[in-house]
């Protein structure tokens, strides 16, 4: 994983939490990488389930809990590093459809060993979007918090179901995402 996720946990962590969870959960946590994590870096996936598993007992909350609101924080957050590419300006639907070529390219761009998730996408209605979600550490929930993320962002309202789940044995995760109309 990219040091840039480790550095927004932790930026989630100290603002939802405080600082003092954060430095109590690193503290505790027995890293290979050690405890310092650089932005465009690749880091060991294993230093994220230590962190994730401590980050549950100390605070108390369920794993799924945990991932959802962290997925939602990471949408806004990377909105805000990077408005030229979350550019709420475009219709929301497009830019959903082009969050795969746009993910591949911005992780990858500098480290040719990330191995970021894959989405593909089917288009069957105006109002309707088809997502499949695949990553080898299937984290489905922060999928689903990164969802609804992109739905404050964009200021669009979005309602989803899971079709398919890989904690469940699944491919992948099948999502059918319908855009409801603004109010």
């Amino acid at each position: 994983m990219k040091g840039m996720f480790f550095n927004n946990f932790d930026r989630y962590i100290s603002e939802t939490y405080g600082i003092e969870a954060w430095e109590t959960i690193l503290s505790e946590s027995d890293l290979e990488s050690g405890d310092v994590f650089i932005g465009p870096q690749v880091y060991p996936d294993s230093d994220f389930y230590i962190l994730l598993d401590k980050a549950i007992s100390y605070l108390k909350i369920e794993k799924n809990e945990l991932l959802k609101d962290l997925g939602r924080k990471l949408f806004h957050y990377y909105a805000e590093y990077f408005p030229d590419i979350v550019d709420t300006s475009i219709n929301p639907k497009q830019f959903l459809l082009s969050i795969n070529d746009i993910h591949q390219y911005e992780v990858k761009k500098l480290l040719k060993v990330a191995d970021p998730p894959i989405f593909t996408f089917e288009d069957p209605a105006p109002d309707k979007v088809l997502m499949t979600y695949y990553s080898k550490r299937k984290l489905c929930p922060l999928m689903e918090g990164i969802l609804l993320g992109f739905s404050d962002v964009f200021k669009a309202p979005i309602n989803f179901t899971k079709t398919a789940c890989m904690l469940k044995g699944d491919e992948q995760c099948s999502y059918e995402i319908t855009f409801n109309k603004r109010g």
